[in-house]
């Protein structure tokens, strides 16, 4: 197994360090225990989160195979 290399290394070999991608939101980040922002009186830890979570978690592994569809390619 490959020693992973520590940051100074990293640098030092003239390695870049992967940009931080920012997430913008199509509507205002709310606490889990204020009222939901779709109107449906609910908390939002409770009905919205739930789905927002779902979703994010499925994007992420859509990236991951995506990614390794094209390392295959390669």
């Amino acid at each position: 197994m490959d020693k992973m290399p520590t940051l100074v290394e990293f640098v030092a070999a003239g390695g870049k360090l992967p940009m931080v991608e920012t997430i913008r939101r199509d509507v205002p980040k709310l606490g889990r225990n204020k009222e939901c922002f779709c109107g449906s009186g609910m908390k939002y830890k409770k009905c919205c989160l739930l789905l927002e979570r779902a979703i994010a978690q499925l994007e992420r592994e859509q990236d991951t195979e995506e990614d390794m569809e094209v390392k295959d390619e390669e």
